[in-house]
């Protein structure tokens, strides 16, 4: 099992055990149970003229694919400053979160389980210019997606246009 060898309460060595129906670390000593939980992140969905904003990844997971902006939530953040922020880092621009677009769950990556939070977003200025680990940016129509490094960008993109679709029948 992933996770820590011992005891955040008492320092402790940790066993496996059956704990409330799955495997889980816990101290035996303490009794402290030792919880792992998917890591919370955002993505921002961007829209310009009908284009989304994705940016080429310039590190891994999927160094060289394409995703929507976006990151994991600090310690200390609330989603929509972690939405803010990832934004800001990795396009240069600064950005209003409007609304939850959707959420999914990415199991088994590159960094474990993540919980991926995506939300509707609008720019309010700043200089278009790819930063953090971003090494390009630009704004993308449906017909013209790049290879994208995530499943969940994917499912978020084509819940996007599938609605835009829905409500504009002759775009």
């Amino acid at each position: 099992m992933d996770g820590p060898r011992y005891c955040a309460a008492c320092g402790a060595l940790l066993e496996v055990a059956q704990v409330e129906n799955r495997q889980r670390s816990i101290c035996r000593h303490c009794g402290h149970i030792h919880y792992v939980n998917p890591i919370p992140s955002v993505v921002a969905l961007l829209e310009q003229n009908g284009a989304v904003l994705l940016v080429q990844r310039a590190v891994e997971p999927g160094k060289g694919n394409w995703c929507l902006p976006g990151g994991f939530i600090e310690t200390g953040e609330t989603i929509a400053d972690a939405v803010i922020r990832e934004v800001m880092e990795e396009t240069g621009l600064e950005c209003r979160p409007l609304e939850v677009w959707d959420v999914c769950s990415d199991l088994g990556g590159f960094y474990g389980d993540i919980l991926v939070v995506c939300y509707r977003a609008q720019s309010l200025g700043g200089t278009l210019k790819a930063g953090d680990d971003a090494m390009h940016l630009d704004f993308f129509h449906r017909d013209n997606v790049p290879r994208l490094a995530f499943r969940c960008h994917a499912r978020f993109l084509e819940k996007f246009w599938r609605q835009k679709l829905a409500f504009h029948p002759h775009h």
